[in-house]
């Protein structure tokens, strides 16, 4: 029955789109800052500097080839997520907050809750932060 009542309670949420007239644009800018799972974040960095209307920065990182490495990690005991993930958003998220821009990636893999090592990051306790994941 508890499980039942969780089921309810999801399907009779509201949500609520945030109300922020200065992200109400004519305009939406969207940069690619990565396009296979061996990018590193400078690119992606230096989009983030050079364009700063940007509202969505998108980091590909997850092709089929790649899952398949990661779902071997995680069957063989590894943690099968990418690693990296703490490095790219230790540089791109301070900047990335300050601007609004939201970043959006699959560098989650086949362990997207290992992804939350994010928060025990000494810079990101002071950035409001928030991260969603879908799993299918």
């Amino acid at each position: 029955m508890e499980r039942q009542n969780l089921f309810d309670e999801i399907h009779d949420c509201v949500i609520k789109a945030r109300v922020k007239p200065q992200r109400r644009k004519d305009k939406v800018h969207i940069g690619c800052g990565a396009g296979f799972g061996g990018d590193r974040p400078l690119a992606a960095l230096k989009l983030l500097n050079k364009v700063k209307e940007l509202n969505y920065l998108v980091l590909e990182c997850l092709a089929e080839r790649t899952l398949a490495e990661r779902c071997q990690v995680m069957m063989s005991g590894g943690d099968g997520y990418d690693s990296r993930i703490s490095e790219w958003m230790s540089r791109l998220l301070p900047l990335a907050v300050e601007r609004g821009t939201c970043i959006i990636t699959n560098m989650g893999a086949s362990r997207m809750k290992k992804t939350q090592i994010l928060y025990s990051l000494p810079n990101f306790t002071l950035c409001p932060v928030l991260m969603a994941s879908l799993t299918i």
